[in-house]
C-alpha cells in the first residue's frame, strides 16, 4: 500500500512546484486620474525568484471597455531578475466617467492560475462643468537635436485647454542662448492648436549645445513648460572662385578658396594633375604629389572660418615646343653649315720580318658629301721630323704637288684637286718611315683642306688627329 503512494506523492509535489512558482507582481501609478480621451499609465514590475525564464502574454482585462498594452511588448522576465515595464490603459468611448477598478489579468504558460490584479483609474468627463475651473493647458514640444545652423530651426509645440475656459490671450514664450521669440494668439476652450515656428541662425554659429525652453504664459504667469536640447552641428565648406587663362601650351589657374564653415578646415586642397602634366606644373604655394589611381598636387593649408586664400597653377609645355625648335634648328644649321668636304685619315703599321715596325702607310680620304660640286681642293699634310716620307707613290693614288721639309717642323706634303663631283671619293696614301723604333703610340697632327665651294666660298676643314699604339 505505501509502494503505491510514493508515485501518487511525487505526482503532487510537481504540481505544487508549478502551482507555486515564485512570481510577484507590483503595479505602482504614474497616470492614474485621466480625462475620457487620455489613457491611464502605469509602472509595471515583474519579480521572478524561480531559477527559470517566466514568458508573459499581453496583459488582457475582464472588462471589455478598456484595452492594454505594455511597452515593450514582448514580457520576458529571466530567472532570479526583475523587469520593469509600462503599462497602458485606454478606455474607450464606452467607459464613463468615474471612479473606475479594471481588472488586469497577467498569464504565463510556466503557471496554471493568471495573476490578477485590480487598478482604480478615475476617469474625468469633458463635459463636466465645475463651479469654477482652473487653467490647465496640456503642452507638448519638439525640436530637432542636431541643427544645421544653415537651415532653420523648426521648432513645433502642441497646446491642448484641458478645460472649458476661454483664454484671451495665451503666450507661446521659446528662449535660449541663439533664439528668442513670443507668439500670442486666444485660446478657446477645450481648443487643441499646433505651431510650428521656424527659426533662423547665423550660418556661421560655432558648434554648441543648448537648451530651447518652451513655456505657456497667461497673465505673466507661467503654466507649463518643457526643456528641448539641440546641438549645433559643425561643417565646413570649402567655396571655390577659378579663374583660368589659356594661351599657346599653357594654362594658368588662379583659385580664390573660402571656408564658409563655422570649423577650422585643415583638410588642404587637391588640384588633379596627370602624369605628363604632372612633369610641367608648377604651384604656389609649394605642393607636394599624391599618388594612385589618380594623381592630385596638395596643397597643405588651414583655413580659419570666412578665412579667404588664393592658389596658383601654372601647367607650361612650351618647353617642349622650345626643346623641338631646337633641336630643329640645330640639325638645320648642322646641315646647312657643314663642311661639304669629308676628310677622314687612317695609319696602318707595316710589320718587318723581324716583327718590328718602322713603316706607315698613311691612307687620307677625301669625298664630297653633297649634291653640289666642290673646286680647287688644297690638301696638306704636316709629317713630324721623327719620321721621313718615301717619295715613291701606288699607282692610282695623287701625287704631292709639293712637299717642303723644315728642320723643326717636319715635312710638309701638299695635293692638289681641281674638283669633285657630288658624293665623289678620292683616295691619297703615302708612306713614311721611322728613322728609329717606335716604342709607346705615335700621334699624327690633323690633316687640312682649303676648298671653293659651288657659291664661290672659300672654306677649310680638317681630319681628327690619327694615334697609333705599338
Amino acid at each position: 500500500m505505501i509502494k503505491k503512494s510514493i508515485p501518487l506523492m511525487i505526482f503532487f509535489l510537481l504540481i505544487m512546484s508549478i502551482s507555486f512558482a515564485d512570481v510577484n507582481v507590483e503595479i505602482t501609478p504614474i497616470t492614474d486620474v485621466i480625462f475620457e480621451d487620455e489613457v491611464a499609465l502605469f509602472e509595471l514590475k515583474i519579480i521572478n525568484t524561480d531559477s527559470f525564464e517566466h514568458y508573459f502574454e499581453r496583459p488582457s482585462t475582464y472588462q471589455v471597455d478598456w484595452v492594454t498594452y505594455t511597452s515593450p511588448g514582448s514580457i520576458v522576465v529571466p530567472a532570479n531578475s526583475i523587469q520593469i515595464f509600462n503599462l497602458t490603459l485606454d478606455p474607450k468611448i464606452t467607459v464613463r466617467p468615474g471612479q473606475q477598478e479594471v481588472l488586469v489579468s497577467f498569464k504565463s504558460p510556466n503557471l496554471d492560475d493568471s495573476i490578477d490584479e485590480n487598478i482604480l483609474v478615475l476617469v474625468k468627463s469633458l463635459n463636466q462643468i465645475a463651479p469654477e475651473y482652473k487653467i490647465s493647458i496640456a503642452l507638448g514640444a519638439d525640436a530637432p537635436y542636431d541643427v544645421d545652423p544653415r537651415e532653420k530651426l523648426p521648432v513645433t509645440v502642441y497646446l491642448r485647454n484641458r478645460n472649458p475656459i476661454n483664454i484671451a490671450n495665451l503666450t507661446i514664450s521659446i528662449k535660449s542662448d541663439l533664439i528668442e521669440r513670443e507668439v500670442s494668439f486666444p485660446f478657446e476652450p477645450m481648443e487643441e492648436k499646433t505651431e510650428k515656428i521656424m527659426f533662423d541662425l547665423d550660418r556661421y554659429q560655432v558648434p554648441t549645445e543648448d537648451e530651447i525652453s518652451v513655456e505657456v504664459v497667461i497673465n505673466n504667469k507661467t503654466f507649463n513648460q518643457k526643456t528641448l536640447p539641440i546641438r549645433v552641428i559643425e561643417y565646413s565648406d570649402l567655396e571655390e572662385k577659378v579663374i583660368m587663362k589659356e594661351s599657346l601650351l599653357k594654362t594658368t589657374w588662379a583659385i580664390e578658396l573660402t571656408n564658409e564653415g563655422n570649423v577650422v578646415n585643415n583638410g588642404g586642397y587637391l588640384f588633379p594633375v596627370t602624369k605628363l602634366s604632372n612633369l610641367f606644373t608648377s604651384t604656389e604655394p609649394e605642393t607636394e604629389l599624391i599618388k594612385g589611381d589618380e594623381q592630385y598636387r596638395n596643397f597643405n593649408l588651414v583655413f580659419e572660418p570666412l578665412d579667404t586664400q588664393t592658389i596658383y597653377v601654372e601647367t607650361n609645355y612650351r618647353s617642349i615646343l622650345y626643346t623641338l625648335i631646337i633641336i630643329i634648328l640645330s640639325v638645320t644649321a648642322y646641315y646647312l653649315y657643314r663642311s661639304p668636304i669629308v676628310l677622314k685619315k687612317r695609319i696602318i703599321p707595316i710589320h718587318g720580318e723581324d716583327g718590328a715596325v718602322n713603316e706607315f702607310h698613311i691612307r687620307l680620304l677625301v669625298m664630297n658629301r653633297t649634291k653640289q660640286p666642290v673646286e680647287n681642293i688644297s690638301i696638306t699634310e704636316i709629317v713630324p721630323k721623327i719620321v721621313s716620307v718615301v717619295k715613291e707613290h701606288d699607282i692610282g693614288t695623287i701625287e704631292p704637288s709639293k712637299v717642303i721639309k723644315h728642320d723643326k717642323k717636319g715635312t710638309l706634303l701638299k695635293w692638289e684637286i681641281n674638283y669633285l663631283e657630288p658624293f665623289e671619293e678620292r683616295i691619297i696614301t703615302f708612306k713614311i718611315i721611322s728613322k728609329l723604333g717606335i716604342v709607346g703610340s705615335m700621334v699624327l697632327p690633323k690633316t687640312k683642306a682649303k676648298f671653293e665651294t659651288s657659291k664661290g666660298h672659300h672654306r677649310i676643314t680638317y681630319s681628327g688627329k690619327e694615334s697609333l699604339k705599338i
